[in-house]
């Protein structure tokens, strides 16, 4: 009797891994970025080559954004809780913005001439203003579009 309990016992385990396996690997899709993390290390390797160029980058803090940022940047010093995520807070050059359309808060800023901004955005954000400027798109592995990136444009 204790044979063969352990043997359904270890085939129902085996079973729910398999299947478990199966639903993860196969059925998930990757609506986000934080569901594989696909596209943040692309981004902050761009960010990191472009930083240089741009007085303010704004980022907004969905998909854990921030905490993308301190492992990339390899300091712990950079992490920014959770419990901050509905503030803007800043590090650096790096605004963190609390939407996900960070055009939205830029807007509302006055900046100083000749200031050089690049805003980081979901691809879905719409009634981009004018000024901004199309840079480039970061991608999934499967082709659709994870962060626009556009530059400031002074008018």
């Amino acid at each position: 009797i204790r044979l063969t309990f352990a043997g359904v016992v270890g085939g129902a385990l085996f079973l729910n891994i398999v299947y478990f396996s199966h639903q993860y690997l196969v059925h998930t899709t990757p609506d986000f970025a934080f569901s594989r993390g696909e596209g943040n290390r692309e981004l902050f390797a761009y960010l990191a080559n472009q930083e240089d160029l741009y007085d303010i980058i704004y980022l907004p803090v969905y998909e854990d954004l921030p905490i993308y940022y301190s492992f990339f940047k390899k300091d712990s010093s950079f992490f920014i809780p959770r419990s901050q995520y509905g503030q803007e807070v800043q590090i650096g050059k790096y605004i963190f913005v609390p939407y996900t359309c960070p055009v939205k808060v830029f807007e509302m800023r006055k900046l100083r001439e000749g200031e050089s901004v690049l805003i980081v955005q979901d691809p879905r954000c719409q009634d981009n203003p004018s000024s901004l400027k199309f840079i480039t798109t970061i991608e999934r592995g499967d082709k659709t579009s994870l962060y626009t990136i556009n530059e400031y444009a002074a008018q």
